[in-house]
């Protein structure tokens, strides 16, 4: 029993996924829209439930044109979503492009770099394929919309003396949140500044 007197239910296991009564768990290549969709339809999604994503340096690995077709299939099967994505940015200065030949010299080939140009581009891949709006703030802007008081704390805790790094690479990722609304339910309504 759980508390306040409810059953669990039955806990389904497999090698990579876990379902319960209230909770799913499960492990799909988001490229493969069949199989994305059927492991959905298991984990009991209600497409007209808002919804949010969260992707943290994941579409930078995958060819755009593969993304563009999961975002739109997002767009059209959900009637309301929200995308946050946190991801590489302004790849094409120099900064930018020693982090490429660094991590390509790992073997780490970013097939989607072209979507993280600048702000606009990020942006763009959600716009472009059915979704209401997107907007993308670099890192150091995102810091900047941090209570002070708690960044001072924490940079005296830290003892952070490189900032002038530590700014650069912030201004090479980004936070985008691209919305798709519905009658029932306007994310652009939500207040993310």
């Amino acid at each position: 029993m759980a508390s306040g007197g409810e059953e669990e239910g039955e806990i389904r296991l497999s090698r990579t996924d876990l379902h319960s009564t209230r909770y799913h768990l499960v492990a799909a290549d988001f490229v493969n829209l069949t199989e994305l969709e059927d492991k959905l339809t298991q984990s009991e999604v209600d497409y007209n439930c808002p919804t949010l994503v969260l992707a943290e340096c994941v579409l930078v690995y995958v060819d755009p044109a593969k993304v563009g077709r999961m975002l739109g299939w997002m767009s059209e099967k959900f009637s309301s979503l929200t995308f946050i994505n946190y991801e590489q940015l302004n790849m094409e200065d120099r900064f930018g492009q020693v982090m490429l030949d660094n991590l390509m010299s790992r073997g780490c080939l970013l097939a989607g770099v072209s979507a993280c140009t600048d702000k606009k581009t990020q942006e763009e891949r959600f716009i472009s394929h059915g979704w209401d709006s997107a907007t993308c703030w670099n890192m150091n802007e995102v810091y900047s919309l941090l209570p002070q008081s708690e960044v001072q704390r924490v940079e005296d805790i830290e003892r952070l003396d490189e900032k002038e790094l530590l700014r650069q690479l912030f201004h090479h990722y980004g936070l985008t949140v691209a919305r798709k609304n519905s009658a029932n339910f306007n994310f652009d309504s939500v207040n993310f500044e």
